[in-house]
């Protein structure tokens, strides 16, 4: 029998749907804004040592919550950025 694969979607994917932002209200500093947001140094290490601990096997269960939690906001910046930047594109 053959295995099936979760199709539930991401909370990026359900933001998406949910966050409806039209390109051509975004404005130009908004979208900049936007697409300059990233996590601070701090929290890239703390995401590569969880990374690492996961990759070994070592991770504890609420560490890898916490690297979900990590991998949900990324998923929610991208989404934006990615509405950013076609603002821009629209922009005259």
């Amino acid at each position: 029998m053959s295995e099936m694969i979760s199709t539930a979607p991401s909370y990026g994917d359900l933001f998406e749907r949910a966050v409806v932002l039209k390109s051509e209200r975004l404005s130009e500093e908004l979208a900049h804004g936007l697409l300059a947001s990233r996590f601070p140094s701090s929290d890239q290490k703390r995401l590569k040592r969880l990374a690492a601990k996961q990759r070994s096997g070592k991770i504890t269960p609420e560490e890898l919550g916490e690297m979900d939690r990590y991998i949900q906001v990324a998923d929610l910046l991208e989404v934006l950025k990615a509405k950013a930047a076609a603002a821009l594109q629209t922009k005259p």
